[in-house]
């Protein structure tokens, strides 16, 4: 997953360089040093590797245990809130396709860690009481 968030993020590279320099007036230019683009470019990764870390984040909690898909469910609102604003501050422009482009994929990982938590809820429960001794 981490994989998959970095190259999500190689992919939107370009979109964000073009629009971070499109901030420059006309008349003027840009200058950017190699060790400041190579940063921009490793956070940049390393925030959309992270984020798509999450959900792994989240199933893991619930084969342990800790969390249950009902409360994973439940919590849709609040987790909305924070992927929005995950993807605010994990993209360096400010135009709203940007955020959009990290949002849709963090909600759909957001969703399948869901369905993946509450399959292994209902297995678990199927197990239970099949496992049940009869008095």
């Amino acid at each position: 997953m981490f994989l998959a968030g970095c190259a999500m993020a190689w992919v939107a590279f370009p979109t964000f360089v073009r629009t971070l320099l499109g901030f420059t007036p006309s008349g003027s230019a840009n200058v950017i040093s190699a060790s400041e683009y190579v940063l921009f470019a490793l956070r940049i990764l390393l925030v959309f590797g992270i984020a798509f870390v999450m959900p792994v984040v989240l199933v893991l909690l619930n084969f342990i245990g800790v969390l249950s898909a009902k409360s994973i469910i439940k919590s849709w609102r609040v987790a909305i809130l924070v992927i929005a604003l995950v993807a605010a501050l994990a993209t360096p422009t400010a135009d709203p396709m940007s955020m959009l482009l990290v949002m849709v994929p963090l909600i759909m990982l957001y969703m399948v860690s869901a369905l993946i938590a509450w399959l292994h809820d209902r297995f678990k429960s199927k197990r239970a009481a099949t496992t049940e001794p009869v008095d």
